[in-house]
């Protein structure tokens, strides 16, 4: 359908999780398998890590769009205000955008905007350069990301597990290995290898769980939710 230019703006102090929100959300310092911290840092309160956005998380190399243009993305339509799983819907996909932005500790995202503000506004003093960024925003509704698929494995994340009250995040990844055969069965794609080694190929897939955006997602994910050791 055409809807109205979204006029909405990025604030990372205002881009919140809601306050009952449902997620589980680890409050320790977890490792992974090679011994590494998973980046927690001391500046941050425990109690508002992954519970908000911060200022630069939009240029952090994965596109951001607002809740209500990621609904029209995967729903084609508009969102229905008093239709209870519309706005369930809605907090679903603030989660995941979150989850994208944690996929990054504050202290690389800050780097790089400040970098950014530095370098832009001292080569203008000097320079006739224009404007070398491309427009914000897509022409097209399509759901280029994967974030339906994403709202899935969040649902699908607060199921009970075997040894916690949630499901684990190696167990949540089965949500995008069933869709990823899916896609690939139904699109019948053929992209030809990339890469052949013994019995491991892999292929080109168009397959939005394969996006830079969905990827990103499922490590702050993970960052956010830890992982529980048997």
């Amino acid at each position: 359908g055409d809807f109205p230019r979204c006029g909405a703006a990025y604030c990372g102090e205002c881009y919140t999780d809601y306050e009952d929100s449902p997620f589980p959300v680890q409050r320790t310092v977890d490792e992974e398998e090679d011994g590494e911290e998973m980046g927690f840092e001391v500046d941050d309160e425990a109690k508002k890590r992954f519970m908000h956005g911060r200022t630069g998380d939009h240029v952090m190399g994965v596109g951001f769009e607002c809740d209500v243009c990621n609904f029209r993305n995967i729903n084609k339509r508009d969102v229905v205000w008093n239709s209870e799983k519309d706005l369930n819907t809605l907090r679903y996909i603030r989660r995941a955008s979150l989850d994208v932005m944690w996929s990054r500790e504050s202290d690389t995202v800050r780097d790089n905007f400040r970098r950014m503000q530095k370098d832009w506004k001292s080569a203008q003093e000097e320079l006739n350069i224009g404007n070398v960024f491309p427009k914000m925003g897509r022409p097209e509704m399509e759901d280029k990301n994967g974030i339906g698929v994403a709202v899935v494995m969040l649902h699908t994340s607060k199921r009970k597990g075997r040894y916690s009250d949630h499901l684990q995040v190696e167990t949540i990844r089965k949500t995008a290995t069933w869709y990823m055969n899916a896609y690939t069965a139904i699109t019948e794609e053929d992209d030809g290898t990339l890469f052949a080694s013994d019995d491991k190929t892999m292929f080109a897939s168009s397959s939005p769980t394969r996006t830079k955006w969905f990827q990103r997602f499922q490590l702050g994910m993970k960052r956010r939710m830890g992982v529980t050791r048997k």
